[in-house]
Order: structure tokens, then sequence, then C-alpha cells
């Protein structure tokens, strides 16, 4: 599973075996990143090692296959490594090393780029807010805390905190259940009957923040009845020869797109198509009158 001591080939042996001798010793376990199976990483192995151990030791370098020693690079385990350290509160317990046999390139530009990466790792840790992302997994808020994890990988060094991304949160109530087909027919069909809003606000800023709070927290129906609501609305100003207020504008747009992408999917059908069955149940009303 791992080198023997001193031999740079495949060992048959008991990493298990290594690592009870050493803990039950008091020697200082090290992991060397270059010498274990392609599909097992040390980052994963760092946290149970540190709680068992006073202080552990890491050889960071970059494996091929069973070969290591070449040049440590600002790869994704090498990042791991050093955020499992970081998050432990444990980089004064923790020996880094690295290692180069790579004899190809320039002996200096080796040390230099592979302890450059290894710092770059440590920084990227730190700049991390590890903190609130702790939060969120001890509150069992794993949808924010996996896209957070995704969206810090885009991120520059620095502005990485939550404050700087949205995110939809089931927890939060921001995600709405998605309609079926035949709750989205069942809209449709109850449009011309709808009654509109009746809130008014004599400051547009306010009415339009009102309106655009119930499209982001009320039901697909709501966002139908605020479309109907401001149609009436821009219809009635027209018909007084007046202009009305860009914001009635806004809200309807904004009403219509959340609406139409709603029914569409549940109807799965295209947003044109969704328009004319709203423009057929208007017509038919239109004709009973």
């Amino acid at each position: 599973k791992v080198f023997g001591i001193g031999v740079e080939a495949y060992t048959v042996g008991s990493a298990e075996f290594a690592l009870s001798y050493a803990m039950t010793r008091g020697i200082t376990p090290l992991m060397d990143n270059g010498h274990y199976h392609p599909t097992e990483v040390v980052s994963d192995k760092i946290p149970a090692l540190l709680v068992f151990n006073d202080k552990i030791a890491l050889h960071i370098t970059r494996p091929i296959r069973w070969d290591s020693d070449h040049v440590v690079a600002f790869d994704d385990e090498t990042r791991e490594m050093m955020k499992e350290v970081v998050r432990c509160n444990a980089l004064d317990r923790v020996f880094l090393a690295t290692d180069y046999f790579d004899a190809s390139i320039n002996r200096v530009g080796a040390l230099v780029i592979g302890m450059r990466n290894v710092q770059k790792a440590i920084l990227n840790a730190l700049l991390t807010p590890n903190e609130d992302l702790k939060k969120l997994q001890d509150e069992g808020d794993t949808s924010r805390l996996l896209l957070l994890q995704e969206e810090y990988k885009l991120l520059p060094l620095g502005q990485r905190h939550p404050v700087h991304i949205s995110y939809p949160v089931a927890s939060e109530g921001r995600l709405r259940r998605v309609l079926s087909a035949q709750e989205a027919r069942q809209i449709i069909d109850d449009y011309a009957s709808m009654d509109v809003d009746t809130f008014t606000e004599r400051n547009n800023y306010l009415e339009e923040e009102h309106f655009k709070q119930e499209i982001r927290n009320g039901s697909c129906r709501d966002s139908v009845r605020i479309v109907k609501t401001f149609r009436a609305r821009i219809a009635a100003a027209q018909a007084r020869n007046k202009k009305p207020p860009v914001s009635y504008e806004r809200i309807l747009k904004q009403a219509r797109e959340r609406s139409l992408g709603e029914l569409s999917c549940a109807l799965e059908c295209t947003q044109e198509d969704v328009v004319a069955l709203f423009e057929g149940v208007t017509e038919e009303q239109a004709s009973q009158n």
C-alpha cells in the first residue's frame, strides 16, 4: 500500500500497522501523498490523524501513480491538504515538507516553484471563510454549503464571503415548490376571474418594492395576479391619456417572466405556448360576456 522505508519502489505493507506502531510509541506519523494508491487522498486522512496525534508530518509532492517527488503544483490535492490543516487550526501541529526529484528542470526553480505553490495553497485556505462554512455544516444547511464551496473556486482570493453570493436555499423558504401540470392549467383557467391586487402606495419606490417582494416570496398564482393587476393599471392610465409610471412596466415584466417560466416548466411547453393559452382563456371569457 505504501513505500517501504528507504525503498523507492512499491512495497506490500500495512499502513494501518505502521500508523498504529507510530501512535503507540509517541512517533510522529508522516504521510507522503506520493506514496498512496491513486484513488487515495491524504487530505481526507489529516483530520482523523489530528484527533489522536499531537503532531503529524506531511510530505507534499505531486504523485504519478506510485512514483512521487515531482515538483509541487498548485493542484486540487495540495489545496485540499492545506484547507484541512487550516480548518483544523493545526498550522502549529503539522510539519510541512516538499520534495522534487525531477531533474529535467532547474533545481533552484524546482525548489522555489514547489515552496511557492505550498504557500499559495496555505494562503488560499486562510482566505476561505471557514467559520462561515463550519456554521452552515453545523446547522445542516448543506445546500448553501455546497453552493458556496463551488462558487469560491472562481472568486479571487480575499473576496470570499457569503454576502457576496446570492443563493436560493430551501431552509430560507426561497425555493418554490414545483407546480404540477394540473395546478398550472388551473391557474390559467382562473385568470379571467382572478381578482386584481388593490394595494397602492403614493411613493412609487415603496409600491414597487412591495410587489417585488411578493413576486420573490409569493406563489406562481400571486405572480399571475400581479401581471393582471399591472396590465389593468397601465391600461387605465393610458385610457386617461396619462403615461403610466415606469415602475409599472418593471413590475409587469418581472412578474410576467417569473410566472411564464414556472408555467412553461410545469406544462413542458414554451413560454409562447403559455401566452397563447392565456389569450385563449381571455378570448373565451370575452365571448361569453
